[in-house]
C-alpha cells in the first residue's frame, strides 16, 4: 500500500522539473483543481505501471507460495499490457519504452529470460519499481535471503537484463528484508550494509566479475552523485534513500520528499513509499484510502495477503 499510494501521489507530477513541483506541504493525493497535472484524463488516486506491475509480482508470489517463476510473471505482465490487469482505472496510460520493447519481444515468442534489454542504455527503473514484493518473501513465505536475491534478479531480466538493473533490484529487495526486521536509524547506513552483504554473497557464490563491477558502480553513485529523481535505475534507488533520510519517521514526509525531486516522480515515490510503508506504516489521511482507485483483482490480492 505504501508503494501504491506513493505511485498515485507521484503520477500528476511526472516529468515535471523540480521548480514546477508544488511545495512539499502541498503535495497530496488530490491537488487543487487548477493544478496542471501530467495526465489530464487520469483521475487522482490512479497508480501507474509501477503499481500494476508490482501487483503482478505479488500475485505471482502468492500463486507459487513465495516463488516468482519468470513464465507466470511474464504472462501477468503481458496481461497488464494488453488487458489492463491490475491497472487502476482500467486503462494502461503509461509504460516505459524499455519495458514496452521487452513485452513486444515476449509477444513475438522470445523466452522471458532473453526478453530484457542488455545494453547500458537499457538501465531504466522498470524492474526496480515492481520488485518490492520479492523482499516480502522472507517474512511472508520463509524464503532465504539468497532466494530473494535470485528472484529479484530473475524478475528483472524479463524487461531489464543488464547487470546494473539486476543488481539494483537485488539491493532493494535485500534492503526491504532488513527494514521489515527493524526500521533503520540511518537509511544511508542501511543501504551501505545491504551493499556489503551483497558483496559478500557474490564472493561466496564465486559470481562473475561483472556482478561485482555492477555493484561497485551502484554503490559509488550513492557516494559521489546528487539525486535527480530520474528514470535511471541507480538514480531512482539512491533518490529513494535520500527521500527516506528526510522522512523523520514519517511515511508521508518521505513520499513528498521523493516527489519534490521532480522528473520520474511516480516511480521515485513508489520505490520510496514501499520502504517507508514497511518502516513507518501508512500515515495518510483517512479520506485518501477511499480516493485510491482500486481494481477488484488488486483488492483481492491484497485481501488474500493480509486477511484484514
Amino acid at each position: 500500500m505504501g508503494a501504491l499510494f506513493g505511485d498515485a501521489m507521484g503520477v500528476p507530477h511526472e516529468f515535471k522539473n523540480r521548480a514546477a513541483i508544488p511545495p512539499m506541504s502541498e503535495l497530496n493525493l488530490v491537488q487543487q483543481a487548477s493544478y496542471p497535472k501530467t495526465y489530464p484524463g487520469v483521475p487522482y488516486g490512479t497508480w501507474s505501471d509501477d503499481g500494476s506491475q508490482l501487483l503482478c509480482v505479488l500475485a505471482t508470489l502468492m500463486e507459487h507460495n513465495g516463488d516468482c517463476p519468470q513464465g507466470p510473471l511474464a504472462c501477468r505482465l503481458l496481461r497488464w499490457f494488453d488487458e489492463a490487469y491490475m491497472q487502476a482505472g482500467g486503462r494502461v496510460y503509461d509504460c516505459g519504452s524499455q519495458t514496452a520493447r521487452a513485452l513486444c519481444r515476449l509477444k513475438s515468442g522470445t523466452p522471458p529470460d532473453q526478453a530484457g534489454g542488455v545494453d547500458a542504455r537499457s538501465n531504466g527503473n522498470g524492474s526496480l519499481m515492481r520488485v518490492l514484493p520479492v523482499g516480502l518473501a522472507l517474512a511472508q513465505w520463509g524464503r532465504s535471503l539468497e532466494d530473494i536475491v535470485t528472484m529479484a534478479m530473475s524478475q528483472s531480466r524479463i524487461t531489464h537484463a543488464h547487470p546494473i538493473s539486476q543488481v539494483t533490484c537485488a539491493l532493494y529487495a535485500t534492503l526491504v528484508t532488513s527494514v521489515l526486521r527493524a526500521p533503520p536509524s540511518s537509511w544511508r547506513q542501511a543501504a551501505n550494509e545491504a551493499g556489503r552483504w551483497l558483496t559478500q554473497y557474490f564472493l561466496d557464490q564465486s559470481a562473475p566479475m561483472v556482478w561485482h563491477q555492477a555493484l561497485a558502480k551502484i554503490m559509488d553513485h550513492g557516494c559521489s552523485e546528487s539525486c535527480e529523481g530520474s528514470g535511471y535505475v541507480v538514480d531512482t534507488y539512491w533518490s529513494s534513500i535520500w527521500a527516506l533520510e528526510q522522512a523523520r519517521g514519517s511515511y508521508l514526509v518521505a513520499v513528498r520528499a521523493a516527489i519534490s525531486l521532480g522528473n520520474d516522480t511516480d516511480t521515485t515515490a513508489s520505490v520510496t513509499g514501499g520502504l517507508a510503508g514497511a518502516a513507518y506504516g501508512l500515515n495518510v489521511p483517512a479520506e485518501w484510502v477511499d480516493q485510491l482507485i482500486m481494481p477488484p483483482e488488486a483488492l483481492a490480492a491484497l485481501w488474500s495477503l493480509h486477511g484484514d
